[in-house]
């Protein structure tokens, strides 16, 4: 993962990179897109899709800003889309792609795995629970939503609990214990409010 103490080099803004790509990891986590130890390794995948597209921004179609927002949206729907184009036998077993050639049960021409599947059975060979990508993407986006019209002060102590854990945030943060687990749960509540499930995670707790 990309660290680095300026804000910015040769014009681009390394920190709001880093923020986005975080924060639409987790969205993405919390969404149940993916497990909480997959976390770094999509963080990793969506760093390598910014640096790749990073040369294509010009100002005149879009800000820096949008134009990194866009880049991080897309690849993390890429990334998404690649994990369902695979699926695993029973543990201990091989690897079978859905671009594989079967034959088509019907006598006709040998066709591709992924048209013989339906998603259902598909999430059913994998042990998981059948959710469309329209389905994860609402749940994002209604996270973003809220997260979006949290105060600043708040937004950055959700960065900062996500990445550093509740412990080390709160001796950062100057506040006494009281006051940062009242504003936790202020958080938590606001994300219930909007009929989000706050994050299963010990760091919030």
């Amino acid at each position: 993962m990309k660290t680095l103490e300026v804000s910015t080099d040769n014009g681009i803004d390394w920190k709001y990179i880093q923020a986005n790509i975080r924060c639409k990891a987790w969205r993405g986590y919390k969404a149940g897109a993916y497990g909480r130890q997959e976390l770094r390794d999509i963080e990793q995948s969506l760093w390598t899709m910014v640096e790749r597209y990073l040369a294509d921004f010009t100002p005149e179609r879009a800000t820096f800003k949008t134009y990194i927002d866009m880049i991080v949206s897309r690849a993390l729907a890429k990334i998404l889309e690649a994990r369902n184009t695979a699926i695993r036998t029973p543990p201990g077993g091989p690897v079978v792609s859905l671009t594989t050639m079967v034959d088509d049960p019907d006598g006709g021409p040998p066709m591709e795995l992924a048209s013989a599947l339906s998603h259902e059975d598909r999430d059913r060979a994998i042990g998981r629970e059948t959710r469309s990508e329209e389905a994860v993407f609402e749940e994002v986006e209604a996270f973003r939503r809220v997260f979006d019209q949290l105060p600043e002060t708040q937004q950055e102590l959700c960065k900062q609990v996500m990445e550093h854990g509740r412990i080390a945030t709160q001796k950062q943060s100057g506040m006494t214990r009281r006051a940062f687990h009242t504003m936790l749960q202020d958080i938590q509540q606001r994300f219930v409010d909007a009929g989000i499930t706050p994050p299963r995670d010990k760091r919030w707790k």
